[in-house]
């Protein structure tokens, strides 16, 4: 798997998952090669962290598991805890925390787009701003989905003295990678 930080150039509104943000466009343009093997992380720009992987279940299938949102932290080993505040359709609002970043629960909208395969979330508040893009979508065999996932997180006033940037985007990185190795496990063969 690579990951590849990307510059900047998405809109203000986008947010951790939200749909149809002209910032979605601009990372799915930047995707690097998706890769079954291991793990490289490569950085690029300053901003985006963003990595692709082929997983070895149908896309239907590996939706399936990524839609259960309430099934994030048995899923997903970042999630340290969550807590499912809203739920209508396909919109979620949940209190998140990360294992990686340490910053206590975030509130997050969550939306779910299943005709295309595709969650966009976002986080305000604290001195944290998360921002991040996940869509899964037909892989080189039928039993194969390739899974791309993109990450920003930003910090301000006391969150930002907190941590530098360069440690901001090693964890970022991390949590990217970190994902779409633990969609990797979940569907080996």
């Amino acid at each position: 798997m690579k990951v590849a930080s990307v510059r900047r150039g998405w809109s203000p509104l986008l947010g951790i998952l939200l749909l149809a943000s002209p910032s979605v466009g601009a990372a799915q343009e930047a995707v690097v090669p998706a890769s079954a093997g291991p793990v490289e992380v490569n950085q690029v720009g300053s901003d985006w962290s963003q990595a692709q992987v082929i997983v070895n279940a149908p896309p239907g299938v590996v939706w399936d598991t990524v839609q259960q949102v309430p099934e994030w932290p048995r899923v997903l080993s970042d999630v340290e805890q969550m807590r499912v505040i809203e739920h209508d359709g396909p919109a979620w609002v949940v209190d998140l925390e990360s294992r990686t970043l340490h910053h206590g629960m975030h509130r997050y909208s969550v939306r779910l787009d299943p005709m295309q395969r595709r969650v966009i979330a976002r986080s305000r508040g604290g001195g944290v701003s998360v921002d991040s893009y996940m869509l899964v979508r037909p892989g080189p065999t039928p039993s194969q989905s390739d899974v791309v996932y993109s990450l920003r997180i930003e910090t301000s006033g006391v969150a930002r003295l907190a941590m530098s940037e360069g440690t901001l985007h090693t964890k970022q990185a991390h949590i990217v990678e970190s994902t779409l190795e633990d969609l990797q496990r979940r569907f080996a063969r």
